[in-house]
């Protein structure tokens, strides 16, 4: 065998070999596992769109645990998917949406390494992770026409903030930058995501970003007209 690293499918195929009985042909046993998880990441990604569908269309008119709610259901999963997206939304706040972009990371992970290796620590990383996010977010301002009177951190955001901050005697302010590092970290290791990775996902989107605002900026200067005085200043040039 040669000395490059061994990669966790060619594990599974050795375990496999080693462990044939004789009926499966060599391998089978990884073989299988690795389809297992291939099953589980397309369950994953319908759960991860489904929550998606649900938050997206989100509205407060619609029937809720505290709201009996009046007209038709807007929410694309219907009486059950206002009900939940109700909860997460008033628990959580916007960082709720990180729960479906969690488990894309999930799928990915799954997709490339067929497992998510150490699962319970990963699944306790989350709810972890979007409290202290919730914390983070709390002080900052909602936009106008937010649905939520708690803010952008939710109820949880709310409560934990004030407490804690009442509680530590610190401004919220402080606790929330205090907060954002352990938020990111939980949450990146319970979405099962490498830090190569997150600077991918976040590096290029921003970078398209930037070079269409370049764009942008630079087609409405060669669109603008020239105004009087540089049309003066250019004649008068030698």
């Amino acid at each position: 065998m040669s000395s490059r690293s061994v990669s966790r499918a060619e594990r599974d195929d050795l375990v496999g070999l080693e462990r044939s009985p004789g009926v499966l042909p060599a391998g089978a046993g990884g073989w299988f596992r690795r389809r297992l998880a291939d099953l589980f990441a397309l369950a994953v990604l319908a759960v991860a769109g489904g929550m998606a569908a649900i938050l997206v269309t989100y509205s407060p008119q619609d029937p809720s645990w505290n709201s009996a709610g009046a007209g038709p259901i807007r929410n694309l999963g219907g009486e059950y998917g206002a009900w939940l997206a109700d909860v997460f939304m008033q628990l959580f706040g916007v960082t709720a949406y990180a729960v479906p972009a969690a488990l894309l990371g999930w799928v990915w992970r799954l997709l490339r390494d067929h497992s998510l290796a150490p699962f319970f620590l990963r699944l306790a990383a989350l709810p972890a992770g979007l409290f202290f996010a919730c914390v983070a977010i709390d002080p900052l301002p909602a936009w106008e026409g937010y649905p939520l009177p708690s803010g952008l951190g939710g109820a949880a955001g709310l409560v934990l903030n004030r407490q804690l901050a009442g509680y530590l005697g610190v401004e919220p302010s402080l606790l929330a930058l205090l907060a954002i590092l352990p938020a990111v970290m939980l949450l990146v290791f319970g979405a099962a995501l490498r830090w190569r990775e997150l600077a991918y996902l976040v590096g290029w989107p921003l970078l398209l970003v930037g070079l269409a605002g370049g764009s942008r900026r630079r087609a409405a200067r060669l669109e603008k007209p020239a105004e009087p005085q540089e049309l003066a200043a250019a004649t008068q040039r030698p």
